[in-house]
């Protein structure tokens, strides 16, 4: 993947490729991958289109991860529209974080079908988990057992497993259908995924137990 060259005293310092600035965002280092977003400047738009785009999405869910919304949102917005799955996704979520569970909602039902079977596994997850939010639990139920399915699809979509589950256990527990032994719950609250950000879910599964 092509990167950005950052040069200080007529000497190369580093390259800045968004596969690094992910790696970052997936290490909670949100602050560096804005540091090095800073310094691109408007470098940025001069980068082939998909790797400004790439580097763009990479901000913009830094900008998420640190609760800045607005600006997430405005950095997510062109990428979504020239079709990066990631920004497309994230940009939904910036949705969940301010409340709007029904935008949230219809964000990631247009959005599932555009989606690769790498990342639908992911954008079902979120569906699921805004049905829950909104109280239509059968059908978030639903999504996440297809949810559930499609992360058996690819090495990428396993990725979600770990997140997909415990959205399941949210729903399940909120059917009144099973009742788990509380060590188990606990476990499945506890899991993360690299990269992952805490949902809504995920944290009232926290606050619980």
């Amino acid at each position: 993947m092509i990167g950005v060259v950052l040069v200080g005293m007529g000497s190369p310092i580093m390259q800045i490729t968004p596969e690094l600035l992910r790696q970052l965002n997936d290490a909670g280092q949100m602050a560096k991958v804005m540091e090095l977003t800073d310094a691109l400047g408007r470098s940025v738009s001069d980068q082939p289109g998909e790797t400004a785009l790439s580097l763009m999405t990479e901000r913009g869910v830094a900008l998420m991860r640190l609760g800045r919304i607005p600006e997430a949102m405005n950095a997510l917005r062109l990428p979504m529209q020239q079709g990066v799955e990631r920004a497309a996704i994230d940009f939904g979520v910036c949705y969940v974080h301010v409340g709007d569970i029904e935008a949230a909602h219809q964000h990631f039902a247009g959005l599932l079908e555009r989606l690769s079977s790498d990342e639908r596994a992911n954008g079902r997850r979120w569906l699921a988990l805004s049905l829950h939010l909104l109280g239509r639990t059968q059908e978030a139920y639903d999504q996440a057992q297809l949810a559930l399915i499609e992360a058996q699809g690819s090495e990428r979509a396993a990725f979600w497993l770990g997140l997909i589950q415990t959205t399941f256990a949210l729903i399940l527990m909120d059917r009144g259908t099973i009742t788990w032994p509380r060590s188990i719950l606990r476990r499945l609250c506890s899991r993360s995924t690299p990269g992952s950000i805490p949902s809504p879910g995920l944290l009232s599964c926290s606050s619980r137990f």
